[in-house]
């Protein structure tokens, strides 16, 4: 995902110069899912025979009865809230506040995905000495004093530096929250499945909201949603890690 977000403007780029036009690019994006979806079919995949009633939208929707699974859902709704807004917003940002041209701003995107790929490489390394519950406290943690630092930064250096920081720390939050939930409650997986991959249109609520800010009052308080997305994430984090700690000690002492 993350190298396909850093070479889109890049693809994108070469066939407008190669063909005159840029919406060529569809077609490219068209035949390669279409491929995609090929292999996957001829793919042999064995699979454990189905138990239990299947999951229908009142068994998925149910499950936000269970307060876990409600704060990890709404994590992942301001994780990919968060993640699209860096990309929709970060060119105006750079380039309102520091004067700078936009061709320079769009700059920042190509640092915050170059950061989140390296992220993600470097995190599935990273947990195997972390544990998942600590590995996303820490992220969640650098992800808000990143945004924070990207808000106050002085300069345009400053900036784009506090951009790489936050796409490094973001990288993993998505994978992490899904694992754990999962992990916590290995028995509704489907429902689970569907809920988070349902809160992934959070990356359609945020993004908007944060123009809706900008327009009436500028483009720092826009962001400044962000802190807010990012500082409960951290919360949640928080939340999950003490719930898990507590969770041991009551092993430990039975």
């Amino acid at each position: 995902k993350a190298i396909c977000s850093l070479g889109g403007p890049i693809i994108t780029t070469f066939i407008a110069a190669q063909f005159g036009n840029w919406r060529l690019v569809f077609a490219l994006y068209a035949l390669i899912s279409g491929l995609s979806i090929l292999w996957l079919y001829l793919t042999p995949i064995e699979e454990s025979p189905r138990t239990g009633k299947p999951a229908d939208f009142k068994s998925c929707f149910g499950l936000l009865k269970n307060k876990f699974v409600l704060i990890m859902v709404l994590g992942i709704f301001l994780t990919v809230g968060t993640e699209v807004s860096m990309n929709t917003h970060i060119v105006n940002y750079l380039s309102s506040v520091f004067k700078i041209p936009m061709e320079q701003g769009a700059l920042g995107i190509s640092i915050f995905f170059s950061a989140q790929m390296i992220g993600r490489f470097s995190g599935a390394v990273l947990l195997n000495w972390f544990r998942p519950r600590s590995f996303l406290v820490y992220t969640a943690l650098g992800a808000f004093l990143s945004i924070l630092l990207m808000l106050m930064a002085p300069s345009v250096i400053i900036a784009r530096l506090a951009i790489f920081a936050t796409g490094l720390a973001t990288a993993n939050l998505f994978p992490l929250i899904f694992s754990i939930t999962v992990n916590k409650i290995p028995g509704r997986i489907n429902e689970i499945s569907g809920l988070m991959i349902m809160a992934v249109s959070g990356g359609a609520f945020i993004p908007p909201l944060i123009g809706i800010i900008n327009t009436s009052a500028g483009i720092i308080s826009g962001l400044t949603v962000l802190l807010f997305c990012l500082g409960y994430i951290f919360l949640s984090a928080l939340y999950i890690f003490f719930a898990g700690q507590k969770t041991a000690l009551e092993t430990v002492s039975k």
